[in-house]
């Protein structure tokens, strides 16, 4: 019951981190566009995907990086999240549903890494 119960706040409260991140920090240039108009449903799918995803991937990504993990542990997390950024825009914009993700430069991408990775940090502690 644990586990549903924090998969389920993960996602609402990532789900709302990736929506402010959006469309009210500019700055990060994370853009998503749909042509649906419940555009909270579409975070909240794009959230699980993106988890879904992460989960298939994230193993197979940990084990080559296992060395450099015991060195930098947050670092690592967050190159590993920006490279799961990367693969998400790809994966989302090759299925061509309507919806468009675009990240913007290497840096940008980079620091909203670490927001993520830091804010996980934080709902993993606390649940």
């Amino acid at each position: 019951m644990k586990i549903v119960k924090h998969f389920i706040v993960n996602i609402a409260i990532s789900s709302v981190v990736l929506y402010v991140i959006a469309n009210y920090i500019p700055e990060l240039w994370l853009k998503i566009t749909s042509q649906y108009k419940d555009i909270f449903i579409i975070y909240w799918v794009l959230w699980i995907l993106f988890r879904f995803i992460m989960s298939l991937l994230r193993r197979i990504i940990q084990m080559l990086a296992l060395p450099a993990k015991y060195f930098t542990l947050w670092l690592s997390s967050s190159i590993i999240n920006l490279f799961m950024f990367y693969f998400f825009e790809q994966f989302i914009n090759y299925l061509d549903v309507g919806i468009l993700v675009q990240l913007g430069t290497v840096v940008q991408t980079f620091i909203l890494s670490l927001i993520i990775t830091t804010l996980y940090f934080v709902i993993r502690k606390l649940i």
